[in-house]
């Protein structure tokens, strides 16, 4: 379950929330990160300690968003401005990718997009996602990146690429991988043009 982002647009934050969950959030201001970040960890911690078994992706998706609700709801408190992708296994393998909005509402998607050019992004994935596609890890990967080719203007080395893998820690590919996936993208759409 690959996560990309782009170096350009936006501040980033990567934080282990346990071993098998990762929270990629676009920042809007430093200070809101920290306090949600923080305590997503200490509930996982906490929820380990009490029910003797791992979050699901689900639960630690749905504290990250009533924690956000509340703080739209009380006066006196700045809300958070942040939206977060929450991606991660349950412990019956399947990979989970979801979303939260400032609001508190959280959505499920197979994949998805935050920050600037997040339209054009998703857009790309709705016409071009099959599960065929993305059965593999390298399809995966490619896809991810060629939707974010659509929106990135200086090529490959803008873009950071995560990729989630069961039981794993994450794994951050370095310019030499996201390079030969660029120059494969291109090839193919050479092909495509020439014919």
């Amino acid at each position: 379950m690959p996560l990309l982002f782009q170096n350009l647009p936006s501040l980033l934050a990567q934080r282990k929330l346990n071993a098998s969950r990762e929270c990629k959030q676009a920042l809007v201001t430093s200070h809101q990160h920290v306090s949600c970040e923080t305590r997503a960890q200490i509930e996982c911690q906490s929820y380990r300690l009490i029910v003797e078994d791992s979050v699901t992706v689900e639960y630690i998706t749905r504290y990250v968003a009533e924690l956000k609700q509340k703080y739209t709801q009380n006066n006196g408190r700045r809300p958070y401005g942040i939206s977060c992708l929450i991606g991660g296994f349950d412990c019956d393998g399947g990979p989970h990718l979801f979303q939260t909005e400032p609001s508190g509402t959280y959505y499920e998607w197979k994949a998805g997009a935050i920050g600037r050019g997040e339209k054009a992004v998703r857009d790309f994935l709705e016409k071009n996602y099959s599960a065929a596609l993305v059965a593999t890890e390298k399809g995966a990967v490619k896809l991810a990146i060629m939707s974010l080719l659509e929106v990135v203007y200086y090529g490959q080395k803008n873009l950071d690429v995560f990729v989630l893998r069961k039981s794993q820690p994450t794994v951050n590919l370095d310019q030499e991988e996201i390079k030969e996936y660029f120059v494969e993208i291109e090839k193919e759409k050479e092909d495509k043009a020439a014919q």
